[in-house]
């Protein structure tokens, strides 16, 4: 197993959908915005634990929920033409699974697997589309996440095509500890129980690999490992590595 920390954390778990004192706070990680006050449909959001391996949502299932990832990792599979599984995004706290399917009213074309043991909260597809379609503000918020989404997706794609593994392995580390940002101090926190074979199949790669790579990280002095533990030392030596 390996569980990835540093110092600083993201900070209390996503509550895109949280209700504050005075309307609804829609957040991700740092970003909080406002929309006017709840509707009743709203009142149809639930929280669900996963186990790891268990699946949230299958390739060509309709859309009944969207997903917010409230603690744990999600991955967005596909099976290529040879029936390997892919992971084709990786959604961590605060990320959301179902936007696309959401706003396009299509079926999903990826299907969503806990990694980790895992909650999300669960937004009816009615609650959803209601909320897309009276609120511009929220709206508008969505188009905002879609973007990163895609954005991360096709970084995703272009690291499983042209990247090395160690750029992808160094890519990870840094995103799951909050870093990808980039800045003088200490690397953010999280906390991710992954075992190298999960690892792995996020990276496109081998168990045997993912390990050398991760050998050789700490033996260099950028990675600090203690049992299933690994503690990011060079963040800057990382971030040079996952983008070269």
């Amino acid at each position: 197993m390996i569980c990835v920390t540093g110092r600083g954390g993201y900070g209390h778990p996503a509550r895109l959908f949280a209700r504050p004192t005075h309307g609804w706070s829609i957040s991700r990680r740092r970003r909080r915005a406002r929309v006017p006050p709840r509707p009743p449909g709203l009142r149809r959001v639930g929280e669900r634990a996963y186990a790891k391996g268990h699946y949230l949502s299958y390739t060509g299932d309709p859309l009944v929920y969207v997903f917010v990832v409230r603690y744990g990792l999600v991955a967005m599979t596909k099976v290529d033409e040879h029936g390997s599984v892919h992971a084709a995004l990786t959604l961590f706290p605060g990320d959301m699974a179902g936007l696309a399917v959401a706003v396009s009213d299509q079926r999903w074309r990826l299907s969503a697997v806990a990694v980790v043991d895992s909650a999300a909260l669960l937004v009816h597809s009615d609650a959803f589309g209601d909320l897309y379609r009276r609120f511009p503000q929220f709206a508008q918020h969505v188009a905002t996440e879609l973007g990163e989404l895609s954005r991360r997706s096709q970084q995703a794609m272009i690291r499983l095509t042209q990247a090395s593994v160690a750029a992808r392995v160094a890519a990870f580390l840094l995103e799951s500890a909050g870093a990808l940002a980039g800045s003088a101090g200490d690397a953010p926190t999280t906390d991710l129980a992954l075992s190298q074979h999960d690892l792995a199949l996020l990276l496109g790669s081998t168990r045997e690999t993912v390990n050398r790579i991760l050998v050789r990280f700490a033996q260099a002095g950028l990675i600090a490992t203690s049992g299933r533990h690994v503690r990011l030392l060079r963040a800057d030596a990382l971030r040079r590595i996952a983008e070269g």
